[in-house]
């Protein structure tokens, strides 16, 4: 699923959520932190996947910025 979501437009906010999921999936966490953070970045609106960012940085030991996050939801 990865690779699939590599190939999408990496400037529309639902592929890269998607890549996020397959990443944490994957156990790559940083990595799927950092595709939730542009999922945001991208739709501020987009409360998934604002939400699926906190639980990758809870998920990564970074709680403090999780609560920051859980409370932009």
């Amino acid at each position: 699923a990865e690779a699939a979501y590599r190939t999408l437009d990496p400037n529309v906010a639902g592929h890269q959520a998607g890549l996020a999921r397959a990443l944490a999936a994957q156990g790559k966490i940083p990595d799927a932190v950092a595709a939730y953070q542009r999922a945001a970045a991208l739709d501020p609106a987009y409360r998934d996947a604002i939400v699926e960012l906190g639980s990758s940085l809870e998920a990564a030991g970074r709680k403090k910025e999780a609560a920051e996050v859980y409370a932009q939801a």
